[in-house]
């Protein structure tokens, strides 16, 4: 069977399917490995340079990894070079024939201004999770990697994106924020002792700024 490059993004973007992602690699690359050679040299054009990519879906492989602050660029790069196919990262579900997928991403619709990015899991990694929120025309995205779970890495994410949020506005007004009053009052736990622990990363994107 087949179907449109386009319905193969939605399902990847929405229910992070690995098949498709591999469909979609061998497509391209004409096999997945040579796929994950474009992939990492196109991350080093983006100026991910703690990433190098072993596969199309992220399943676990010990040449393959990246970091948090990677994955913010990377973002931030889908968001500003490819608007129209954003959008994917924002569907609460997607249709394919008699199939309705739930997005993984919970965000979506509860916490404000969320508009994607991607959920992640696997044994090997934990919980992950890209997010990115608009607020009062300011963008920032924020991503946490390796929770123990799916319900602390929303919470985290939720946490990092209001503190960031926060911390915009005191500086607006012309204040300086305190980073760590403002993350313990949004419920984040900096001494929280983890296995494995949480990388965090936090990034500011001008909604506009192609910078």
């Amino acid at each position: 069977q087949s179907l449109s490059v386009e319905d193969a993004i939605k399902v990847v973007a929405v229910k992070s399917a690995n098949d498709i992602a591999v469909a979609l690699a061998e497509k391209v690359g004409g096999t997945e490995q040579n796929f994950a050679r474009l992939m990492t040299a196109k991350a080093r054009q983006l100026g991910m340079r703690q990433t190098i990519y072993a596969n199309a879906s992220g399943l676990p492989d010990p040449a393959h990894f990246s970091s948090a602050q990677d994955i913010a660029i990377l973002s931030a790069a889908m968001i500003r070079n490819h608007p129209n196919y954003y959008g994917c990262f924002a569907e609460q579900s997607v249709s394919y024939g008699r199939l309705r997928m739930a997005n993984h991403n919970k965000l979506l619709g509860v916490v404000p201004g969320v508009d994607g990015i991607k959920t992640g899991f696997t044994n090997d990694s934990g919980f992950t999770l890209t997010a990115s929120a608009v607020r009062n025309g300011r963008r920032l995205i924020a991503v946490v990697l390796g929770s123990p779970s799916g319900w602390q890495r929303d919470r985290d994410i939720t946490s990092l994106l209001n503190a960031g949020f926060t911390a915009l506005e005191i500086r607006r007004n012309g204040g300086n924020e305190d980073m760590t009053a403002l993350l313990a009052s949004s419920g984040f736990a900096l001494n929280r002792s983890l296995r494995p622990m949480p990388q965090i990363a936090a990034l500011n994107v001008e909604e506009g700024d192609s910078e």
